[in-house]
């Protein structure tokens, strides 16, 4: 496995806090019944934790939840050591984001050889309904092991009652550290080397061809909670561990680590607010995820992504369809092999403006949009004229391609790579390749130069 390597060769530095294990783990798992044979146990007890011995975070400070909107009110307050459903434990915060917070559980009551830890997912109250447990159910009608496909699947799902709305929580398998993590705070450079990139490329791949083949789901799509959209990118892309033996004994630190060195926290009256742990477990698989809004079926509508993410046919206002996630995987290729973004957000104050400069980078590497393409929407006119001359609202950077860019790669390694990206970045959605074609494509197939 090309990942085995990673978590033995590269110690975690972040500027948030890692957690630190001062008990050995040995003796931790042997408190826990997980060493020493894996006969019958009973149910275990829930452990009490710290209630002083952690640093408290100034209370004008906005923390995690607080940077989205409403989200003194949306978000469930979970408590450390607070228990759900009579089985699962809270012992760590594992993550934060628009429309959810994540949690390491310990599950209570898996008897036997089954004594692990699950990630619980508590979506906000002011989702209409889950949306991505509705799409879960859906592929899971066309395969039972989501897994095999490299996506992480739902093992469980129920609600809680909240202050002021129901919150739908999902059980999963924990997974330990993001791919854009390990790039920021792990890899040499901030980049990963050629092999590494092609690993995850086949893997997301692996999983698009199930989606959009077989299950006819569209990943990228916009939350209905928030401004925020997911799209394929590193971040929702998740590496975690396939053996259950070295993950419960990974997670098995966690909890300790929270138990005997609290995180930083905000206490309020009604609620405390964690900083999030950091992960850096052992990793062999990539695992794409977060499907809160993908789309069922072969046709969209509206910007489904960030603006720096966005495909030449969401900013003119076309229909989109699945090759939208293909433009996502070539932007997420380059990023991974430069450790920068292909395109910007390039004004902030002005949509149209920030458009046009997206346009014309775009037209420096691409090369002009086939007339044909532009003629599918007459929002192509505010950029260019009737007949596809370009307005020149912004100048086309005309040094800036792809060849002047990829100052990483060389050689064969350089030429085939470049061909796999312009593939997958192409003006027309048809002309992209699919995600089967993809995985055949000589970058991901050949031998790669100097891993």
């Amino acid at each position: 496995m090309p990942f085995a390597r990673l978590h033995q060769t590269f110690f975690f530095r972040s500027h948030k806090r890692p957690f630190s294990v001062t008990t050995s783990r040995d003796q931790w798992l042997s408190k826990l019944g997980l060493g020493g044979g894996w006969g019958a146990r009973k149910p275990l007890q829930p452990r009490v934790f710290p209630t002083s011995g952690f640093k408290l975070i100034d209370a004008s400070k906005t923390l995690e939840e607080e940077w989205f909107n409403d989200g003194v009110k949306c978000f469930y307050p979970v408590r450390l050591g607070e228990v759900f459903q009579n089985r699962y434990q809270v012992v760590a915060k594992i993550g934060c984001g628009a429309c959810s917070t994540t949690w390491l559980g310990h599950d209570l009551q898996s008897l036997g050889r089954d004594h692990t830890y699950v990630s619980l997912k508590v979506h906000r109250n002011d989702l209409q309904h889950s949306r991505e447990l509705e799409i879960y159910e859906h592929i899971k009608k066309h395969t039972a092991h989501l897994s095999s496909y490299h996506i992480r699947p739902v093992h469980e799902f129920f609600r809680i009652e909240g202050q002021y709305r129901d919150h739908d929580v999902m059980v999963q398998t924990p997974l330990t550290i993001a791919v854009s993590h390990l790039q920021r705070f792990i890899l040499s450079g901030n980049v990963f080397t050629p092999h590494l990139a092609k690993a995850v490329v086949q893997r997301v791949l692996r999983s698009l061809d199930f989606l959009h083949s077989d299950a006819h789901v569209i990943h990228s799509g916009k939350f209905h909670c928030s401004r925020e959209a997911r799209y394929i990118h590193s971040e929702n892309l998740l590496m975690g561990c396939k053996n259950r033996d070295d993950r419960d004994r990974y997670f098995a630190q966690v909890e300790e680590a929270e138990l005997n060195n609290p995180v930083p926290r905000k206490v309020m009256k009604d609620k405390t607010i964690y900083v999030t742990q950091v992960l850096n477990g052992p990793i062999d698989e990539v695992y794409l995820c977060d499907f809160g809004q993908a789309r069922i079926g072969g046709e969209g509508s509206g910007d489904p992504g960030p603006v720096f993410q966005r495909a030449p046919e969401v900013i003119l206002d076309m229909k989109w369809s699945y090759s939208i996630d293909l433009w996502n995987v070539g932007l997420l290729a380059w990023e991974m092999l430069h450790g920068e973004r292909l395109f910007e957000q390039y004004d902030r104050k002005y949509t149209w403006l920030n458009d046009a400069h997206h346009l014309a980078n775009m037209i420096a590497l691409l090369g002009p949009p086939p007339l044909d393409f532009l003629n599918r929407n007459k929002t192509y006119l505010q950029f260019w004229r009737e007949g596809g001359d370009w307005r020149g609202i912004v100048p086309i950077p005309r040094k800036r391609t792809f060849e002047s860019l990829d100052l990483s790669l060389m050689g064969e390694e350089k030429a085939r790579f470049l061909d796999f990206l312009r593939a997958l970045l192409c003006w027309a959605p048809e002309k992209r390749l699919t995600a089967k074609q993809a995985l055949s494509h000589p970058w991901l197939t050949a031998p790669t130069d100097n891993p």
